[in-house]
């Protein structure tokens, strides 16, 4: 089936610079960029019912001020506003989420979608995010010293309403369930004081001081060193209205979840006042080679706050906006005791839904959690939170290089590049490690997510790049990287977008390859002044003079994934400890076709079985799925297909002075993958297409863009 989409975008800017004096200069920019899109979702076969809209309005505004106090100092003082807002409910007025998110499990393709938008929090939602920032810089030149000197402070705020999980997600065990509306599950956001609908604005704030020195020190004609040193501060996450709650387990032991509790808190975590970044850089070219090369190299150590995303969903602890799980419906309890209640709502909105009546139990004061309805047990609820000491993320980078002028026109460069990081937060549900049932006693929670700064990562990479400046305006050069990229995570988003499989041994056996770690890469280049009418200055060079010709051509290895399988669990670190699937399988037999990693081999699945497998499962030709146990294979120990694309871009300015020397109009056209070359999708981790069970297992479910034009007018005055 085809899935639609459409982008729309339109982008404004403007730039003023005034002279108060010779010494004063003060401008202003602004950029306001408007988008139009909606798609259709795939999970839902492109029903039109699920399609949304998006049209989010940006804005950024830089304000300056520059003094210049004499020949060796000057100071810049700037000030940046930005703001990203959209109203998603009335961006998608005509969508109803009065209809829930209806689905129908247990089908060889993945659940069946069977009405409704999927259902997440911020479909729809109210964003309103702004940053305010000052920055001043002061340069001053001291013999054969220039120094920076300079500090900035950035503040956020982050005003968000994210209704869209209150409208429910329902799902049934088949077609027959669906039509006796006799759902097994259901997903939502509710409040626990009310059973109804759950109250998500939120007032997120954070703020950034920095202050640094920099001195550029020209020691002699050969040689320059660059000394720095920055400090940074990163504030906790806190709550403009003191709407913040954290988990607090009781201690390390046995009882560590049953016994936790969720309370009021001002911010999330301890405050880290010990960024400390120091820089150091030099450029030696030595007078005996007469300006043909030069050795270059640095260090430094750069600190970067934890993504503020990934702790956001801190909102759910609070009573208000709790996260249920409500399972599971059997034959004789059908809605699982009455907790599952099959609503749908009274209007459009997502917030109309009736209120279910079991989950309005109050909140039990000592916990923080729900109270237990009429003696029973109270219902499970998920929640988010942070280690009181959090540390920063930092990382370590270093580099090498030579550059050489090998021959007249060209020049040669070789060089090193690497990074160490630490302190990379990944989301780790604690079920994992704790027991969810001790004695009598119960864990309130189906999912304690807490972000935990243990991931580690490294890049080393060799690279030479080789340039050439031609006659007739031509200029091209070629870049090749060699590299190795390894982590433990590539990427954590808020909603536990992991790609780990035995998080419980995460340092020993999820560290593999990056999600996006490309062994080769090639990227070349070329720029073309089309000697046509160069120097004259009449009509005819005005017209068809000045035109350029550029392209790139890029190419790259695959990138490594995962085969997982959702027919085994992870083993349980220790009784009643939660489990996760997907997960990967006990043992590969080292018998798949890896050599062959052309289009046709991955679009046939000669990987794989091949275009005629003679088994329903092919993918169990080549791994175990039958037994349980640990994974039997690495995380991202497999490659996928490869890229290969060129693009080009035309361009002419052509000047009108009849209304001022800087005025022009600038015509520019972009042809992406101009030979139309395929590039099939990489392998995402658990897609259908990286599942051992399924019938398309190791072939790519789709392709990237084919070949694509843009055209642009630009005026500038």
């Amino acid at each position: 089936y085809y899935t639609p989409g459409e982008q729309i975008g339109n982008q404004f800017n403007g730039r003023f610079d005034f002279s108060l004096t010779p010494n004063d200069l003060i401008f202003a920019s602004t950029y306001i960029t408007h988008l139009n899109s909606y798609s259709a979702q795939a999970t839902s076969s492109s029903a039109p019912d699920a399609d949304t809209y998006q049209k989010p309005l940006n804005t950024a505004i830089t304000l300056g001020y520059i003094k210049n106090f004499s020949a060796t100092t000057i100071n810049e003082l700037r000030g940046n506003f930005t703001r990203f807002a959209d109203n998603q409910l009335n961006d998608n007025s005509g969508v109803n989420f009065g209809i829930p998110q209806i689905q129908v499990e247990s089908y060889p393709t993945g659940n069946l979608q069977v009405a409704g938008v999927i259902q997440s929090t911020d479909t729809p939602a109210i964003f309103a995010q702004n940053t305010y920032e000052v920055r001043d810089t002061l340069t001053k030149v001291m013999g054969n010293h220039t120094l920076h000197i300079g500090g900035e402070y950035r503040w956020e705020q982050d005003n968000d309403n994210l209704l869209g999980g209150a409208r429910p997600l329902y799902s049934f065990s088949g077609l027959w369930n669906l039509a006796n509306s006799a759902p097994i599950f259901e997903q939502l956001y509710a409040n626990a004081n009310t059973g109804g609908a759950s109250s998500a604005v939120f007032y997120f704030r954070d703020h950034l001081g920095a202050m640094f020195v920099q001195d550029d020190w020209h020691v002699t004609s050969s040689l320059t060193v660059n000394l720095g040193l920055r400090w940074e501060y990163f504030s906790p996450l806190t709550e403009a209205r003191g709407n913040l709650e954290n988990i607090f387990l009781n201690g390390n032991g046995a009882t560590a979840l049953v016994g936790a509790q969720l309370r009021k808190t001002n911010q999330l975590w301890n405050s880290n006042w010990k960024d400390f970044q120091p820089r150091i850089g030099f450029a030696y070219a030595p007078l005996a080679a007469h300006e043909k090369f030069v050795l270059r190299g640095g260090f430094g150590i750069l600190y970067n706050r934890q993504n503020d995303n990934v702790f956001a969903n801190i909102r759910q602890d609070l009573p208000t906006n709790y996260f249920y799980g409500l399972c599971c419906g059997t034959v004789s309890s059908p809605f699982s005791g009455g907790q599952i209640q099959f609503y749908t709502g009274n209007s459009k909105s997502p917030t109309s839904y009736p209120a279910n009546s079991f989950l309005a139990t109050g909140v039990n004061p000592a916990t923080g959690t729900p109270n237990a309805i009429g003696g029973g047990t109270p219902p499970a609820i998920q929640v988010y939170g942070a280690w009181p000491n959090n540390p920063d993320a930092y990382t370590d980078i270093y580099s090498l290089e030579t550059q050489t002028q090998v021959a007249r026109d060209i020049t040669f460069t070789l060089g090193y590049q690497g990074a160490l990081s630490r302190h990379l937060v990944r989301l780790f549900d604690q079920n994992f490690v704790f027991p969810q049932t001790v004695g009598t006693q119960n864990s309130y929670f189906n999912g304690v997510f807490i972000p935990t700064p243990d991931v580690n990562a490294s890049y080393n990479a060799m690279y030479a790049r080789i340039a050439k400046q031609f006659s007739m305006g031509f200029s091209a050069d070629a870049t090749y990287t060699w590299s190795k990229s390894i982590d433990m995570l590539s990427a954590e988003g808020p909603g536990a977008q992991t790609n780990q499989t035995d998080p419980v041994h995460a340092q020993t056996d999820e560290y593999g390859p990056s999600d996006f770690d490309a062994t080769h890469r090639f990227v070349g280049n070329g720029l073309w002044t089309l000697p046509i009418f160069p120097h004259d200055k009449g009509l005819l060079h005005a017209i068809l003079g000045g035109w350029q010709l550029g392209g790139i051509v890029t190419a790259y290895s695959g990138f490594p994934w995962t085969p997982v399988t959702g027919f085994q669990q992870s083993v349980a670190a220790l009784p009643s400890a939660a489990t996760i699937k997907p997960t990967r399988p006990v043992a590969y037999f080292n018998n798949a076709n890896q050599n062959d990693r052309s289009n046709t081999c991955f679009m046939n699945g000669c990987t794989f079985g091949g275009t005629n497998p003679t088994v329903s499962i092919v993918g169990a030709n080549y791994f175990n799925i039958a037994q349980s146990g640990p994974p039997g294979i690495g995380r991202n120990s497999f490659r996928g297909p490869g890229f290969f694309s060129t693009d080009a871009t035309l361009s002419k300015r052509f000047a009108v002075p009849r209304f001022g020397e800087d005025t022009g109009i600038e015509l520019r056209a972009y042809a992406f993958n101009v030979f139309n070359q395929l590039n099939l999708m990489p392998f995402a981790f658990g897609d259908n297409d990286a599942h051992v069970e399924n019938a398309n297992f190791g072939r790519p479910s789709g392709a990237l863009a084919g070949r694509s034009m843009e055209l642009q007018v630009r005026v500038t005055f």
